[in-house]
């Protein structure tokens, strides 16, 4: 399991602070040596990321837990910060089925409660603290909460358990943190889930959602103090971006699944695919980090024959560092994983987009400053013409590839500055205004795509929810007693 254990070290420099997995030292030197500035409010500070998904074999998950890690790490040390906790999005579990058994009507009717009783507040800390044990007193301990909501909260069943909004609803109504929701979409599937969230996220000081239709829904269902800034899986990429083109003509495209992928033709899927490599002459690498994505691998063999198709899996590319020479060499990449995709627009290599298991690919190309259409992966034509633009206009894509990261960063910049700036209001309890719209990123010129011809895509079947996970896992520790 990944945790982030911090060991002590003294050395004539003074104490040292090492994070052993994700590799960041803080220092905390003597006081005439030392570079950590003390806050006005006169002690140093510990802040929490909740939910957090770098321990998870999914490389989107690892990219934008990281990414946000050092993000954040660059705002707080200069305010007296010495420690970054992170408290895991934990996996699926049988616990999470019985507390939606035995408590879930009640733990909707705590999440809808603007101002929940204290004996309502107590028992969903019991729960976390079954569910999440020491973590709840990391937490506690903490002064500032940043929930890193991602994609999870569309399934119904988070607001009838503790697994996602537990820890960060308590921070703030019972425990009285400042909490700031931040790598958000905002997803809901029904009247009562909307009503639930937006009672947890406007109990927050500061709602920042991924994606610009995730902001518009959330601010047009009434969640306050929102803004924008595009996924910080862009920011654990941002050192690469001044790479100069690899001038190797590449042999390859990539391709990659979806969350969705239970609602994808594969067949469709598996025929265009092949449809490329015999247009462009370039061979189909598949990449992915989840088994279920193997499918396509099956199909595409079914084709192309077996052990035609080079794949990379989890197996042999452990880390999400590994993949990034892969999508770089590639002259573009195929699928519905939104972090892949955005790993791939890192590298300069542009993206056809297919689709995903909610609307968050579709707000891509808005936040990239390109027309990225969402494509259904049997529209064998409509991915075919999109490839050849991008083939047929290499350096004028890279370029407004590069126009885009610019804007993005603009973004991360802008962000990065208003916390700087507003850190002390949120620690105080003060009212914060957020971040002006207008620091959205601008991006550059749409992809010209009058040239491309594309048939009108059936009607899209895929679903809103998130795939649902097993829960195999652990089954024996079933047993519970929270009354």
């Amino acid at each position: 399991r990944l945790k982030s254990k911090w060991r002590r070290t003294n050395n004539w420099r003074g104490m040292i602070l090492i994070d052993p997995v994700l590799k960041i030292e803080w220092s905390l030197l003597s006081p005439s040596n030392s570079t950590v500035s003390i806050p006005t409010w006169g002690q140093l500070m510990r802040a929490a990321i909740l939910n957090f998904t770098a321990d998870r074999a999914n490389w989107g998950c690892q990219a934008t837990s990281i990414g946000l890690y050092r993000f954040l790490s660059h705002i707080l040390k200069p305010h007296g910060f010495t420690q970054i906790s992170t408290v895991l999005f934990p996996h699926s579990h049988i616990k999470d089925v019985l507390q939606r058994r035995q408590f879930g009507d009640r733990l909707r009717e705590i999440y809808s409660n603007k101002n929940p009783s204290m004996n309502d507040l107590k028992l969903l800390e019991k729960l976390c603290e079954d569910r999440f044990r020491e973590h709840v007193e990391t937490v506690k301990a903490s002064d500032l909460i940043f929930f890193q909501g991602e994609g999870t909260m569309g399934p119904l069943k988070h607001y009838e358990n503790c697994r996602v909004f537990g820890l960060p609803y308590l921070a703030k109504k019972l425990w009285k943190k400042p909490v700031i929701s931040i790598n958000q979409s905002f997803v809901t599937n029904s009247d009562i889930d909307l009503n639930a969230a937006k009672n947890i996220f406007n109990s927050f000081d500061l709602n920042v959602f991924r994606e610009t239709k995730s902001l518009n829904m959330a601010t047009s269902d009434g969640i306050n103090r929102a803004t924008l800034c595009p996924d910080f899986a862009f920011e654990k990429e941002k050192d690469l971006w001044i790479r100069e083109a690899i001038g190797a003509t590449p042999k390859y495209f990539c391709v990659t699944g979806s969350a969705g992928l239970q609602n994808y033709d594969l067949d469709g899927y598996a025929r265009s695919i092949e449809t490329l490599k015999s247009n462009t002459g370039l061979s189909p690498t598949c990449i992915f980090s989840r088994k279920s994505d193997a499918k396509i691998v099956q199909k595409l063999e079914e084709r192309l024959g077996k052990g035609s198709v080079d794949v990379v899996t989890h197996d042999t590319a452990r880390s999400h560092a590994e993949i990034l020479p892969i999508l770089e060499k590639a002259a573009f990449t195929l699928g519905g994983r939104y972090h892949t995709a955005i790993s791939s627009l890192c590298m300069k290599t542009p993206v056809i987009l297919t689709a995903g298991c909610s609307y968050k690919n579709k707000g891509l190309g808005g936040l990239i400053g390109m027309e990225l259409p969402i494509l259904q992966p049997e529209d064998t034509l409509g991915i075919n013409n999109q490839a050849q633009h991008y083939l047929s206009n290499v350096s004028w894509t890279r370029s407004s590839l590069e126009t885009g990261l610019h804007s993005i960063l603009k973004a991360h910049t802008a962000l990065a500055e208003f916390l700087d700036s507003n850190l002390a209001g949120f620690l105080e309890g003060k009212s914060v205004n957020p971040i002006a719209l207008s620091n959205a990123p601008s991006g550059g010129g749409p992809l010209a795509l009058s040239n491309i011809k594309m048939p009108k895509p059936p009607s899209a079947k895929h679903s809103r929810l998130r795939t649902q996970l097993s829960l195999k896992a652990n089954i024996q520790q079933s047993l519970w007693t929270v009354q």
